[in-house]
């Protein structure tokens, strides 16, 4: 992940992050009506809305550049002719791929 962050910013014009959209999105879908009821989904897309709000007003000290966006265990490689083996970013799902905040 550090090594991405050291990344300059792209020349290509990339989104900004936007917190929770993976869900967001999920939850305005028209089956997501049918697993939860109208009264969850409210809340949960309420509960979103405050969330983005706060993430708005924190100070983010890694700064503002270029983040994956979905980088977590499963998106991993491991080099195992290291020794020890280590672990690479998957090149194959970058989705999310966006400028935000390095810590997300």
């Amino acid at each position: 992940m550090r090594s991405l962050h050291d990344l300059p910013m792209p020349e290509t014009e990339l989104q900004r992050w936007t917190a929770l959209e993976s869900l967001h999105a999920a939850l305005l879908e028209h089956n997501a009506v049918c697993v939860i009821s109208d009264e969850e989904q409210t809340w949960l897309l309420s509960r979103i809305d405050e969330i983005r709000k706060e993430l708005s007003e924190l100070d983010w000290p890694l700064g503002i550049g270029l983040i994956h966006g979905d980088a977590w265990a499963g998106n991993l490689l491991w080099d195992n002719r290291m020794n020890p083996a280590r672990p690479i970013l998957g090149d194959w799902d970058w989705d999310w791929v966006s400028i935000g905040p390095r810590e997300a």
